[in-house]
């Protein structure tokens, strides 16, 4: 079987299940050592040489499994990051997340400082490297409540040739027992909301610690409520949340916060779904 079939085959399969032939190419470069998407065209009438690796990974695929738990790596910005079942994906959203942190973090410091900056509830590690790619001169952390996930973040944090610290704990514990203190708090929290629907590929495969929000343990709630044991001076927070969230984050900010000033945010998808909190 040549690669064009071998596509031409398993993208019908894979179209009759509402799943990206994008997703069967992935396979195809991962599992024959292809450069890219397009060697699949470029190479088509090649025999393939790892038939059996590639069916075996297209039954996962065809069984809902993301496909970059199969090949074992996510594409984040401009990086290639390890992911297994212990780690969250890294999704669009959050790249956007980034890049308003990138985009936003001038207005409120001097961004050629050397800031504190903690990515809580890392995962893989993706925003925490991407920050200290854009910000070198920033002191970054990693913390994650799970040390599995810290695991994987500690590879590809190894694996970015990039200075970040990882910690392991819930929330601001790791920095109130270290006695570090923070300039900027980034996050991608659990904000799945009960009754929303999610698709079977996420619920059924990825952590659900990572996943789903729990109103009467959540970190958004843990976050705000010690703010106050890791603030040098000014702090700046940089959420990700479910637009089902904003009433209980209102609520949470009048709770916990005095001095402070907020801003909701769209994603590309024009869903609220960031969250810019400064307080002073």
């Amino acid at each position: 079987m040549t690669i064009a079939e071998a596509y031409s085959k398993y993208a019908k399969l894979a179209k009759e299940k509402d799943i990206y032939s994008m997703d069967v190419r992935r396979l195809l470069v991962h599992y024959e050592h292809l450069r890219d998407q397009l060697d699949v065209i470029t190479e088509g009438k090649r025999e393939m040489q790892n038939l059996p690796a590639f069916e075996e990974g297209m039954k996962r695929l065809l069984n809902d499994e993301p496909v970059e738990y199969i090949i074992g790596e996510a594409e984040f910005l401009t990086r290639k990051l390890k992911v297994d079942r212990r780690v969250l994906i890294p999704r669009l959203e959050t790249e956007e997340l980034v890049a308003t942190f990138s985009e936003r973090i001038g207005d409120y410091f001097n961004p050629r400082n050397m800031l504190a900056v903690a990515d809580i509830g890392t995962g893989s590690g993706c925003i925490a490297i991407a920050v200290k790619d854009s910000f070198p001169n920033f002191f970054v952390y990693a913390s994650d409540v799970s040390s599995d996930a810290l695991e994987v973040a500690k590879e590809n944090l190894a694996g970015s040739g990039e200075e970040i610290t990882p910690l392991l704990g819930d929330a601001l514990e790791p920095f109130i027992k270290s006695g570090r203190k923070l300039d900027v708090i980034i996050s991608n929290p659990p904000y799945i909301t009960e009754g929303e629907y999610v698709q079977p590929s996420v619920t059924n495969f990825e952590p659900e610690s990572a996943l789903l929000f729990k109103e009467d343990d959540n970190v958004y709630q843990k976050i705000l409520s010690r703010l106050d044991e890791v603030k040098k001076g000014p702090i700046v927070l940089f959420f990700e949340i479910s637009p089902e969230l904003v009433d209980y984050l209102n609520k949470l900010m009048v709770k916990y916060l005095k001095d402070y000033s907020y801003e909701f945010m769209e994603d590309s998808n024009g869903f609220v779904r960031f969250l810019v909190i400064d307080v002073n």
